[in-house]
């Protein structure tokens, strides 16, 4: 990625929806192909974006920097189906319209 060049700056990468899919593969291909740094990752109604696989080899050394946001109304964050091997990455926050965010592994 040419485009891209040091100079001492931290980077961060956000998105929404399709948005939150395509930056969590950015940051994969910095760290896994260029080996380079990224801070953190915050993504907004992310679909499932890769196989278990990618997955486990994402968290293993991005997940404290991941934060997947979810509103519990939005379908997005359900597809594509885990029938499928789909998986999420990150650690998974939420919220719904009485509560404040949330972390629970039972949405």
């Amino acid at each position: 990625m040419g485009a891209l060049q040091d100079r001492g700056q931290s980077l961060w990468a956000t998105g929404h929806r399709l948005g939150a899919a395509l930056a969590t593969l950015f940051v994969a291909r910095l760290h896994f192909e260029e080996n380079r740094p990224v801070y953190g990752l915050y993504t907004f109604g992310q679909p499932r974006t890769g196989d278990r696989a990618f997955a486990r080899a994402f968290d293993a050394d991005s997940r404290d920097l991941t934060f997947r946001f979810v509103n519990t109304s939005d379908v997005a964050p359900r597809v594509p189906p885990r029938v499928g091997l789909y998986s999420h990455v990150g650690t998974f926050l939420y919220f719904d319209e009485p509560r404040p965010l949330r972390s629970d592994p039972g949405f």
